[in-house]
Order: structure tokens, then C-alpha cells, then sequence
């Protein structure tokens, strides 16, 4: 699986539904840190950093090569350029319906279908609970101060993100405070061969993944008050 397909099954409960309100911003960050692992893309450096299309071919899941698509027609096709927020918040992209049906093709989840022309969204609940479960366990240990693959630091940065970390890993975050649980995913360190550039756009991708959190989460506020 890829971390596509990592991120929609921690964020997924086993009812088919959401179980987090970003889960289409987390499926975002997870398709750009698919395409960066697999060469089709590079990361800039600063706060909103400049996208470089590497490679345009396909990496053979609807997800990242969604993305990819958008980001070719954009810097290949029209010539323009694309920073990572851009590509982070653009709508229409159908991230969290591709992954379910995805994931769904290989027998992890169901799918039931669109009802009210659309305005109640397909649903994925629960087939499988295996891949999941060991997801969580190796998420887990990784949490709990095990060595990292670099999809494990970027599900977790991911997460962290979200604000979802304490909930989809209750059992190892358990005795961790908020504090504890931030600095280990920010001090996570990806194998030697994955290089510091990769690094880099981890680290940016989850910087891009709470900002669109951090607005919408102030404007609720705002309007609360």
C-alpha cells in the first residue's frame, strides 16, 4: 500500500465513514509525499514551496496520479507555477472517493453507493481489518521510539497534522503527553538512503497539511465567538 491508502484507512472508521474533518487536506499531503518518494515530483524550499514536475508518468494508484495529473497540467501543460499549497487545497480532485474505490478493488473496504444525487457521498466501511490493524501496530511501535520506514514518518507527521495522532493510535499515545507526542514525530528520522531532500519535503508536506487546518479551525472559533 501507499501512503495514500495508509492515510484514508486511519482516517476512515469502520462504519465507511470520515473519522477526521481533514481527511481530504491528509489525503492531499499524502498523495505529494506518494509522488516525491517515487521521483515524479520535488519540493522547493520556504513556506509555501515551489513544486517541480520530474516525471509525468504514472505511478499506478488513482490517487497520487490524480495529483500528478493536475500538477502536468498546470507546470507542463499551461506552463505556470505551482507552489504546494495550491496543489494541497485545490478542490474537485475526488482524493477521498478514488482512494475508497481504490481500496475497495482489493477487498479492504466496501463501497456503497452516492444517494440524493450526490449529496450523501459514498461510503467504504470496514472489509478487512487486517491491513489496518498492522498499520497501527507498526505505527505504534514507531510512536513508542522503533525505527521508522519513510512512509511511517510521513503517516505520522501526517496525523500530527490532523490532530488525529492521540485518536487513531490511542493505545501507544496513551502515556504520552501532546508535547511528547509532537517531538517525537518531529524528531523522527527517515533511513540513510531516503537523503535529506526527501526530509525536506516531509517535513514541508506536514507544515502544508495544518496550515489549511489551522484556518479553518480559527475561523470556527472566530464565528463561535
Amino acid at each position: 500500500m501507499l501512503i495514500s491508502d495508509d492515510i484514508f484507512l486511519l482516517l476512515t472508521n469502520e462504519r465507511g465513514s470520515s473519522a477526521n474533518g481533514n481527511r481530504s487536506i491528509a489525503l492531499a499531503g499524502a498523495a505529494v509525499a506518494d509522488l516525491v518518494l517515487h521521483a515524479r515530483i520535488e519540493i522547493g524550499a520556504g513556506k509555501n514551496p515551489e513544486i517541480v514536475l520530474v516525471d509525468s508518468r504514472p505511478v499506478g494508484h488513482p490517487v497520487p496520479d490524480t495529483v500528478l495529473a493536475y500538477v502536468t497540467e498546470r507546470i507542463a501543460g499551461k506552463g505556470k507555477r505551482l507552489r504546494l499549497l495550491s496543489v494541497m487545497q485545490k478542490s474537485g480532485l475526488r482524493l477521498e472517493e478514488r482512494a475508497g474505490i481504490h481500496l475497495a478493488e482489493a477487498g479492504v473496504v466496501g463501497a456503497t453507493e452516492k444517494k440524493l444525487g450526490g449529496f450523501v457521498p459514498m461510503r467504504f466501511p470496514l472489509a478487512d481489518p487486517a491491513p489496518g490493524a498492522r498499520l497501527r501496530t507498526s505505527l505504534g511501535a514507531v510512536l513508542s521510539g522503533s525505527a521508522c520506514t519513510a512512509p511511517e514518518a510521513v503517516d505520522l507527521s501526517i496525523l500530527q497534522g490532523v490532530g488525529a495522532v492521540r485518536k487513531v493510535l490511542s493505545e501507544a499515545a496513551a502515556g504520552m503527553s501532546g508535547r511528547q507526542i509532537k517531538d517525537r514525530i518531529s524528531s523522527l528520522e527517515c533511513p540513510a538512503d531516503v537523503g535529506p531532500a526527501i526530509k525536506a519535503a516531509v517535513d514541508a508536506v506536514m507544515v502544508a497539511t495544518m496550515v489549511p487546518v489551522f484556518v479553518a479551525t480559527s475561523a470556527a472559533a472566530g464565528s463561535a465567538g
